[in-house]
């Protein structure tokens, strides 16, 4: 190997650790708590998949505010979930009434 080529192979590990720090500082800013194991997490804090099954989603925009590290047994072990909270959510369409049809559209014709 040349000195030109161990130089740009050296330069090129310097950008990607630059790289990888950056991702995992925006990820220590975003995260501000981090629980290990669902007996920590408090109550006003869940996942996507619970609030959906509660009738609600997130508006466009939510961040996580925590995350927990749970185990999978069939999906690789440890994974971390991402928490939101309850307060931020809002009803579903359907939980509403309102199911962005104008009125009579979704009827059948007579």
């Amino acid at each position: 190997m040349s000195n030109q080529q161990a130089e740009a192979l050296r330069l090129s590990e310097q950008k990607r650790r630059a790289a990888l720090q950056e991702v995992r500082d925006k990820l220590n800013q975003r995260i501000q708590q981090a629980y290990q194991g669902w007996s920590k997490v408090p109550a006003g804090l869940c996942t996507r998949a619970q609030l959906t099954r509660e009738g609600l989603h997130l508006p466009e925009g939510v961040e996580p505010v925590a995350e927990v590290f749970g185990y999978r047994p069939k999906q690789h072990g440890h994974v971390f979930y991402e928490l939101y909270r309850r307060e931020d959510a809002v009803p579903h369409a359907s939980q509403r009434g309102d199911h962005g049809f104008a009125a009579g559209r979704n009827r059948k014709s007579e």
